[in-house]
């Protein structure tokens, strides 16, 4: 009541997805309808079915799971289709996919046999201007050094009771952070 009252036209929430329900139903009984914004780890797939949750803005550090343009993208949407059918893709875990297809840039040179922590170290060294099929900002990692910062994210609506694409760029990023690093 008290953000109604005080005019709030938007609302940034950093809660799990029952209370982001929650949340938008107890505004929706007081005639209150903001924009809701959250992040892409709290968006779970139920919460596109809660009419209150349409028009909702979730903000991904990814490009949007959404957006099968993005070659990365479409590999897990088929991937999902394939192996865990009718269990679609989120933020969470397509920001899982991502990390384990970060391990696997930095293994694709690993020797047959048993691994060391050098080969581990080499891999990681290894990786240069990779953005994991369009997924992400490209990564390169340079031995005692942090890795620099760049500020990258992609955007997800809630729209017509599912995900959707929003409109722009998949993946828009605006460079690396001035003295940001690590």
């Amino acid at each position: 009541l008290a953000a109604k009252q005080g005019g709030a036209e938007v609302i940034m929430l950093a809660l799990d997805t029952a209370s982001l329900r929650r949340f938008a139903g107890d505004c929706a009984r007081q005639n209150y309808r903001p924009i809701f914004g959250t992040a892409d780890l709290l968006a779970l797939s139920s919460l596109p079915s809660d009419p209150n949750a349409d028009g909702m803005i979730i903000a991904s550090k990814m490009a949007p799971w959404t957006d099968t343009s993005v070659p990365g993208i479409a590999k897990v949407t088929q991937a999902f289709a394939q192996y865990a059918p009718g269990a679609p893709p989120t933020g969470g875990n397509t920001n899982g996919w991502i990390l384990g297809r970060f391990f696997e840039s930095i293994g694709k040179n690993f020797p047959a046999g048993e691994v060391t922590l050098a080969d581990v170290e080499a891999g990681v060294y290894g990786v240069k201007n990779d953005n994991l099929d369009g997924m992400t900002f490209p990564i390169t990692m340079v031995k005692g050094q942090p890795m620099k910062r760049q500020l990258c994210y992609g955007v997800v609506v809630i729209k017509n009771a599912k995900y959707s694409r929003f409109p722009g760029k998949a993946l828009r990023c605006t460079g690396t952070l001035p003295g940001a690093s690590g």
